[in-house]
């Protein structure tokens, strides 16, 4: 009988693992459940039978007790592997945080040039910022005393065109542009301007173009 009860260990141990694996949907909660409530059957089923031929062999009270021994340990074996078995039929929790523990569901985080953001199944998804997650807040007055261009993004043909609500302190381009101390320019940036299906290039108000301008960032 000890060598049934080993088998049969091995073979719930066997359909812990692979009944424990994916088992996410409800159909495949459902039928991690029932599989489990078969191999229970079988366990008890083949504990009663070798109890049954236990007793038939004995010839003494001591040898009887041994199968009741046996039985008992056979089934109590059995009980604990359908519990476990049951357990491991339930998807894992979805962790509640991301980066172990350092962000909490639905926090927003800057990331090098990206905004992250926590998601629910512990995974963050990021997006790249416009300017890096720079800060390019200035005045006009200080942006020209540093000797850049206060000014907003436009483009367009000289007869059409359309200008950002926003301005922000140009660097380089064509006049060569300047920014103010503790400032540095950032020519790699995705202007707020969406305005694609048009003529190439930032231009002024009256259409002279700006060339390769930058925006004047704060250095960290």
């Amino acid at each position: 009988m000890k060598k049934t009860i080993l088998c049969i260990g091995i073979l719930v141990f066997i359909l812990l693992v692979n009944i424990g694996i994916g088992s996410a949907s409800d159909l495949s909660i459902r039928t991690c459940k029932q599989t489990c409530k078969e191999v229970n059957k079988e366990t008890t089923d083949a504990c009663k039978a070798d109890y049954l031929l236990c007793r038939e062999s004995c010839l003494n009270s001591t040898c009887k007790k041994n199968c009741i021994k046996e039985y008992s340990i056979c089934r109590k074996n059995s009980v604990e592997n359908y519990r476990n078995c049951q357990k491991l039929c339930n998807p894992p929790k979805l962790p509640l945080t991301c980066l172990n523990g350092t962000y909490d569901l639905g926090d927003k985080f800057p990331l090098g040039c990206e905004i992250c953001e926590c998601k629910k199944n512990g995974k963050v998804v990021c997006k790249r910022d416009s300017f890096c997650n720079k800060n390019t807040s200035i005045t006009e007055e200080r942006c020209r005393i540093g000797g850049g261009l206060y000014y907003e993004f436009c483009n367009g043909p000289y007869f059409d065109i359309v200008c950002f609500s926003q301005k922000f302190c140009f660097c380089n381009g064509d006049k060569s542009y300047t920014c103010p101390r503790d400032y540095e320019c950032m020519t790699d940036f995705i202007a707020p301007n969406r305005r694609v299906h048009t003529i190439p290039g930032w231009k002024d108000l009256l259409g002279n173009p700006l060339g390769n301008i930058g925006v004047c960032v704060q250095n960290n």
